[in-house]
């Protein structure tokens, strides 16, 4: 029989299969949350090579362009005529704090091959081509821009409908705006962002407005891996209260 003047346990003795599946849980929560500063700092790491490789000198656009992952972002020269009568647009982009679309333009290149060139952004009022006549360049001209690949980087179920009979899009789907343009020879693999180019410069003095220089990658690991380091502090504490009840007297 328990001495009712003992004084009471601080503690309750953990169960076993609780403290092992509490110790396992915490293992994994750890593990995730170290993984995820893996991943930062190899996001980190990417981000610096991508963004050495844009501010490189241009080079001209390769024949080779397999394997794409080895282009990505680079800065290339590309040669030939925009067809502007198949122009389409990129909606939802903001630029200082204005809602406005991207102005992805077809372009015929020398060699006979075509890829799609983003041009940059233009505010909604000049989404009309007859507004911007200026900057439709007719003449041959040479592009610089930043090699990027398209497709839509979340799930398939949050991935918006594009509109081709419109020409807006809401992500890029290269294969299926090559089609819709009716391309000859068109390269899917990737687009070219404009990073600045005489021509465009003098054509209309702003718009199009380049975007092509800035290194856009999601580096949001940090945030993962407080969120699990958080999750395992909660499951420690509750582990602790739970056994800090104090035991019955008898």
């Amino acid at each position: 029989m328990t001495d009712p003047n003992a004084p009471a346990r601080p503690f309750v003795r953990p169960n076993l299969w609780a403290s092992l599946l509490a110790g396992l849980a915490l293992c994994v929560l750890v593990g995730l949350g170290t993984w995820q500063l893996h991943r930062k700092a190899e996001k980190e790491a990417l981000i610096t090579r991508m963004q050495a490789r844009g501010d490189g000198p241009a080079v001209a656009l390769p024949q080779q362009l397999s394997p794409i992952e080895d282009l990505i972002f680079t800065r290339v020269v590309a040669t030939g005529r925009y067809l502007h009568d198949k122009e389409m647009r990129l909606s939802n982009r903001v630029h200082k704090s204005e809602v406005g679309r991207h102005i992805l333009t077809p372009f015929r290149l020398d060699d006979g091959r075509s890829l799609l060139v983003d041009r940059g952004w233009v505010p909604l009022r000049l989404e009309d081509p007859a507004t911007r006549a200026e900057s439709r360049i007719e003449a041959s001209v040479s592009v610089e821009g930043i090699v990027r690949t398209g497709g839509f980087g979340g799930p398939a179920f949050l991935r918006p409908e594009n509109a081709p009979e419109d020409g807006l899009y809401n992500w890029l789907d290269l294969e299926g705006m090559a089609e819709a343009a009716a391309l000859e020879n068109p390269i899917t693999t990737m687009y070219l962002a404009v990073v600045d180019t005489t021509e465009e410069a003098k054509s209309d003095g702003r718009y199009p407005i380049p975007s092509g220089a800035q290194v856009i990658l999601r580096n949001d690991h940090l945030e993962y891996a407080l969120t699990w380091f958080s999750l395992a502090g909660v499951l420690v504490a509750i582990f602790i209260l739970y056994h800090r009840r104090r035991s019955p007297r008898t």
